[in-house]
């Protein structure tokens, strides 16, 4: 099935009683001949965008997916490794394609979901790719021009590197060139290499932090070793690690009491820093959509997250939970989901986006927040939260009420 991606530049013409009318400066293309074979949008499955991020010269730095039946950008070839790769790529502020990279294997199992950037010239991402390249068949993954994963050899249960499966990289923002690669893992095999990871954040002193799930096995460059009772995909240690520019791991990874896996690397989970109050926040769900159920088990501090939607914000100084909300409801449980968390730039409020999955019952979010549109189906919202250490406050939510040709059911 083609799913072509598309690139869109705006600008805003003019502003009169509260309408929006834009011009279009540029438009660009890209995408394989054939992608996922899912009918409609799959978030997992598909070609789109799956971040943009803007340096201080104006130039736009994006991630995608793209398969591997000649996949093009803007009408030129782009290198494929075999299955589905990531492809990084930069434009100046005209759409002018600078550079592009493809990172991946043969194997379609490659997640990664944010950019930051250093304001430096640096690029950084977290990246995870299952090496299939046993037998030949496929590739090893490749990072960049010179730096790949060993080949796999004929017998799985050996520990290596090639089963790596989660690393940190950095690139040039100038050229797209790799400048280095972190391994999360030590050496591991068919039975633990599986793991979980956050996408980066950057604070005020250029540390990247990364939220880090692992099996059993040492890693983290011998800084920690994991039990051998966290041997299933469904069950990590989690940790925080902080690295600087140059690839070092600051201090000593910490422990998180976080049970159970996330929904960080397929992109259901998002997590931010307020460096100000010295707090972390994670939001999203604990399933995907389609799965009809609350998704993976998943605790903080022992404390079970009961419902597929939720917010949680944790102290970034010693990792004790300040608070929670969670969407309840008698029935949808597993439609409500957080797409997008955001920051205040001067305040300690924080938005955050989304849909709820609503039936006739009412929808809560919180002891102190229903929902209340006649709506019934999957309905989208947009929030306004004032946070302390101790609570949180909605200030404004808003919500569609009635749809166009009068119906009230909506899609889930």
């Amino acid at each position: 099935m083609k799913k072509n991606i598309y690139l869109i530049a705006a600008m805003l013409f003019s502003l009169f009683y509260q309408s929006q009318t834009y011009t279009y400066q540029w438009a660009k293309t890209g995408g394989a001949v054939n992608g996922s074979g899912s009918i409609g949008f799959n978030q997992s499955d598909d070609e789109h965008i799956l971040d943009i991020a803007v340096d201080n010269q104006n130039n736009s730095y994006y991630i995608t997916s793209m398969y591997s039946s000649s996949p093009l950008l803007d009408g030129q070839p782009v290198t494929n490794y075999g299955g589905k790769d990531i492809v990084l790529f930069s434009t100046d502020c005209m759409g002018n394609v600078r550079w592009k990279r493809t990172i991946g294997g043969g194997s379609q199992s490659e997640n990664t979901q944010k950019i930051v950037l250093d304001n430096n010239g640096g690029l950084y991402l977290t990246f995870g790719v299952g090496n299939t390249s046993s037998g030949g068949q496929y590739l090893p993954p490749r990072f960049g021009d010179n730096d790949a994963l060993p080949q796999l050899g004929n017998d799985p249960f050996q520990a290596g590197p090639a089963f790596r499966f989660g690393f940190l990289l950095k690139y040039n923002t100038s050229d797209g060139n790799l400048v280095w690669r972190k391994d999360f893992q030590g050496d591991v095999n068919i039975q633990n290499y599986a793991m979980d990871f956050s996408p980066p954040l950057i604070d005020s002193q250029s540390n990247i932090h990364v939220i880090c799930g692992f099996q059993y096995g040492t890693h983290l460059n011998g800084m920690i070793t994991v039990p051998s009772t966290y041997n299933t995909i469904q069950n990590y240690q989690y940790y925080v690690v902080k690295y600087d520019t140059a690839g070092n791991i600051v201090g000593t990874p910490s422990l998180l009491p976080i049970a159970g896996s996330t929904n960080f690397r397929i992109g259901y989970l998002n997590w931010m820093y307020d460096e100000a109050n010295s707090r972390y926040y994670l939001a999203g769900s604990r399933n995907t959509e389609g799965s009809g159920s609350n998704g993976n088990a998943l605790s903080y501090n022992n404390v079970p997250i009961n419902n597929s939607g939720f917010l949680l914000a944790f102290s970034s100084t010693n990792y004790n939970e300040l608070w929670r909300r969670e969407f309840v409801t008698s029935a949808s449980q597993g439609f409500n989901f957080i797409y997008g968390l955001k920051k205040d730039p001067t305040t300690s409020d924080i938005y955050l986006s989304g849909k709820i999955g609503k039936s006739t019952n009412t929808v809560s979010f919180g002891s102190d927040y229903n929902f209340t549109s006649p709506l019934i189906g999957s309905i989208s919202f947009v929030m306004k939260l004032a946070t302390t250490n101790t609570s949180s406050n909605i200030i404004w939510s808003t919500s569609p009420t009635s749809l166009s040709d009068g119906s009230t059911q909506v899609g889930m």
